[in-house]
């Protein structure tokens, strides 16, 4: 570290040995909020080759990392200091929660230092001229000690830093390994990273389990929140006109703080759908790809938050979009090259962060909606969150025989001209004064009376109003 930055954060640099970095490792914060999932244990920095290469080079004397921590009691106090409301709360938190120190960068190597030091089996290094790969506990005491308290790492300790430099300063340090592109937006101390590793991760995590990845690595770079960052901002443009491309996400991240508490919901409305479909229907043995889940997700937004509808059976209704997801990747398979653009649901499947395409498998979906909605509602699977306001076949017969024949005003009504659509079923205590659609508050009367009488109550008539 330069000497700027060193007076900057009140740096302070030692050698520590090995020993030392694995007592204090598990005393040591990785915090996801901003930082990748590396490590030995996690799947987002080195592989286990990348590490053992460190391990042999650090024995051998040529390796000249640094790893940098941040000391939570005295940011803590610095926090203090400067009124940094944000920085009190953080490392509050991460005292109450027993850490001394919080990673900003050396993560991986002070992780496989541990590996090793702890005899993890695949972790089998090469050392003081051997031939064979061993591990520690195959060396020799002599040998273990010389690891253990002899060999030395750069340690650089921050004591005067904020939770938002931590985060600015992590994206300008990791460069051996380059941060993937969501691990680079999510690097940031907003509400809206917050949000996203929030909603993308607990139960959700599950969901990308089932649907999606095969592998708990997939998810620790980050690959489902970027598929949540996504969702984000198609619900956060209203699905108008927006790409959710690299270009458009970067944007995003970089020029929105915070989203409304709507928007927020919405997300999380879609997820927790998604999520007891996943939930219901366990692993699929052919996982879906990331843009027939955006599919399904707009499937979901489309009937829940556009159209006020319930989903009753996650199961069935999974299965129902499994067989016209199905149904429409066949349609492509007749499709030829030059046309796929304009008629290619596989197409547009792929290609989904291109807005031209993800809004074409909207209305794909949307009129597979229209044509399949009653027979959905019949079955159970789906059913209306709007009041109803208006009374079915059945309940017009019944109110037939309810008023045997006649209307208040002692006329006479015959089912002829119920079936010839003369009669119609009126709320007496109407809507709009709080009436509900029962038969209690039912009544059949002509058709110009009804429109006579508009969003007027009446008083109760007959014996079954009564």
């Amino acid at each position: 570290m330069g000497l700027k930055m060193m007076d900057k954060y009140d740096a302070k640099e030692e050698l520590k040995s090995l020993w030392f970095l694995m007592d204090a490792h598990k005393r040591t914060k990785l915090d996801g909020a901003f930082q990748r999932w590396g490590g030995y244990d996690l799947g987002s920095g080195w592989t286990l080759p990348m590490g053992i290469e460190y391990l042999e080079s650090l024995i051998e004397g040529g390796a000249f990392n640094i790893i940098i921590n941040v000391d939570v009691n005295r940011c803590l106090m610095y926090a203090n200091e400067i009124k940094c409301r944000s920085s009190i709360e953080y490392f509050n938190q991460a005292k109450k929660d027993g850490w001394e120190w919080v990673s900003l960068d050396g993560n991986n190597s002070a992780s496989f230092i541990t590996a090793l030091l702890n005899d993890a089996p695949d972790v089998k290094i090469r050392g003081y001229g051997d031939k064979k790969r061993k591990r520690f506990s195959e060396f020799s005491e002599a040998e273990q000690k010389e690891v253990s308290y002899v060999d030395k790492v750069r340690v650089v300790t921050l004591r005067e830093i904020t939770v938002q430099d931590m985060c600015v300063l992590f994206r300008k340090l990791n460069t051996s390994v380059p941060l993937n592109p969501q691990e680079y937006r999510q690097a940031r101390w907003t509400d809206l990273s917050l949000f996203v590793r929030d909603a993308a991760n607990g139960a959700n995590r599950q969901l990308f389990k089932n649907f999606i990845f095969s592998k708990e690595s997939d998810l620790d770079k980050r690959c489902h929140e970027e598929i949540v960052a996504q969702l984000s901002l198609k619900v956060y443009d209203n699905y108008i006109s927006t790409y959710i491309d690299k270009p458009r996400l970067d944007t995003f991240y970089e020029k929105t703080g915070e989203l409304s508490p709507t928007v927020k919901a919405d997300i999380k409305k879609i997820l927790n759908e998604v999520l007891r479909m996943a939930e219901g229907r366990g692993p699929l043995k052919r996982k879906l790809s990331k843009g027939r889940l955006h599919n399904l997700f707009d499937v979901v937004q489309m009937l829940t938050l556009k159209q006020q509808h319930s989903i009753l059976n996650p199961v069935a209704f999974f299965n129902w979009f499994l067989t016209k997801d199905a149904h429409f990747i066949h349609l492509s398979k007749s499709v030829i090259e030059a046309e796929k653009e304009d008629k290619s649901y596989e197409y547009w499947s792929k290609t989904y962060s291109n807005s031209q395409w993800y809004k074409k498998t909207r209305d794909l979906f949307a009129n597979a909606l229209a044509q399949d909605l009653p027979v959905l509602m019949e079955t159970g699977i789906v059913c209306s969150k709007k009041k109803k306001t208006y009374y079915t076949w059945a309940q017009k017969l019944e109110l037939m025989r309810k008023q045997q024949g006649l209307t208040r005003q002692g006329d006479e009504i015959t089912y002829l001209d119920l079936y010839l659509g003369k009669l119609e079923a009126d709320h007496m205590v109407s809507i709009k004064d709080g009436g509900e659609t029962t038969i209690a508050n039912g009544e059949l009367m002509y058709r110009h009376e009804n429109r006579s009488k508009g969003a007027h109550s009446n008083e109760p008539h007959f014996e079954h109003q009564k």
